[in-house]
């Protein structure tokens, strides 16, 4: 893993995460960013930790899941509402999220799907989501959001 400068993070010539696989930044480094974005569509308030734990000062964040995410969301065309993006391992247990969670990892994206599906189909958005880069799916159809991840091995897209 390596971490990496702030300016690196951050959209700079339409580049993310240029050149790193992961990136972990301290909630402190970037206070004064808060309203930056990561890449289009995708804020920093959007992929942080959304815990209240005083010791929560990280976001990991995958490079591998800012690409499909921004291959995902050029392809619908249209905004992506994320519900989660990195958690701190404290702020997992607390929500009953997975113990081995891609989310601890930075490599898993929930976000709310009923206005995309209804645009082009559930279907449809699953094989976007699969070209795309992302490996793996769970549908919550009660709260109209889906789990996309990239992880390696045990997909199912």
């Amino acid at each position: 893993m390596k971490v990496t400068a702030l300016a690196a993070y951050f959209l700079i010539g339409g580049q993310c995460l240029k050149n790193h696989d992961e990136v972990v930044l301290s909630t402190l480094q970037v206070s004064k960013y808060k309203s930056g974005s990561i890449c289009k569509g995708l804020s920093y308030e959007e992929a942080r930790c959304h815990c209240t734990h005083k010791e929560c000062v990280s976001t990991l964040l995958s490079k591998k899941l800012i690409r499909s995410y921004e291959i995902l969301r050029s392809w619908v065309d249209m905004p992506l509402y994320v519900t989660s993006l990195y958690r701190c391992p404290r702020h997992n247990a607390d929500i009953g999220g997975a113990e081995l969670s891609y989310h601890k990892k930075g490599e898993a994206i929930d976000f709310e799907v009923e206005s995309v599906f209804n645009k082009i189909g559930k279907e449809k958005f699953l094989e976007i989501a699969k070209v795309s880069g992302f490996t793996y799916y769970v549908y919550y159809p009660s709260k109209k959001i889906i789990h996309l991840d990239v992880r390696d091995q045990g997909g199912n897209l």
